[in-house]
């Protein structure tokens, strides 16, 4: 590109403002107002894995990016029940595995919570015809990794082994919960968790459902500590509304 490393520098940043613009409009999702919007976009613009990301332009910051855009729009697909809504989600995740796999992972955590907390929706040909989508727009790289002795795999078992397997991943659930989340930020997403833990959170639990899933199976495959750090956007959207709340009760007491 003409200008050297500086287009691929301010790509990367583009991607880290992305994440900062997401995560506000999925606290607008959870009824969340211009403030507690503030507090979530501060939190991802200043947490350190997602920082860190962006200083590379590379399958990362777009990962981080992908899970974003696929939050924000399984919220609005379970706000607004049309097909068109959830065919925007599957497009975005489709795109999402084009760029990496793990993003798959999220999937998965998005389906867990559907079963548990939302079986209205899958009720409907929505959250089907998002999956089938997604489906459809990796079935090349199914198709390529058939053909190769499953390469992806292949290279997935030998980084897991390179970091001590799913033990070394459990060695390393502090350093994403406290390093790689941001020390000042910890009560944020415990704020997070327990907002949708909470019975005012019900509706949105299928986000906590999912931040559970990527980190116990990230952790059982040897996955490397950032793979499921994207899921803190869930977490600190939720937080972000919780502390608001609680100072409004307490000013009523």
């Amino acid at each position: 590109l003409p200008g050297g490393v500086l287009p691929l520098r301010l790509l990367a940043i583009a991607a880290q403002l992305g994440c900062v613009l997401l995560v506000a409009a999925l606290v607008a999702e959870f009824e969340g107002r211009a403030r507690a919007q503030t507090i979530a976009a501060a939190a991802v613009a200043a947490c350190p894995v997602f920082v860190a990301a962006s200083l590379l332009f590379g399958t990362t910051v777009l990962d981080q990016l992908a899970w974003a855009a696929v939050f924000v729009l399984v919220a609005r697909a379970l706000r607004l029940g049309t097909v068109r809504a959830w065919l925007a989600a599957g497009t975005v995740a489709g795109i999402g595995l084009e760029n990496k796999d793990t993003i798959g992972v999220l999937v998965l955590g998005i389906a867990v919570g559907l079963v548990l907390f939302h079986r209205g929706a899958l009720r409907t040909a929505g959250p089907w015809a998002a999956g089938a989508l997604a489906a459809l727009m990796v079935a090349p790289n199914v198709v390529w990794n058939a053909r190769h002795d499953w390469a992806q795999f292949r290279m997935g078992a030998g980084l897991s082994a390179a970091q001590g397997g799913p033990l070394g991943s459990l060695a390393q659930l502090p350093e994403l919960a406290v390093i790689l989340a941001g020390p000042p930020l910890i009560m944020l997403w415990i704020f997070g968790v327990r907002r949708l833990a909470s019975p005012t959170g019900r509706d949105h639990r299928w986000v906590l459902a999912a931040a559970l899933t990527v980190v116990v199976v990230f952790t059982a495959s040897g996955g490397k500590s950032y793979y499921p750090a994207p899921a803190l956007i869930g977490l600190f959207a939720a937080g972000g509304v919780l502390p608001l709340r609680l100072l409004a009760i307490a000013a009523q007491l």
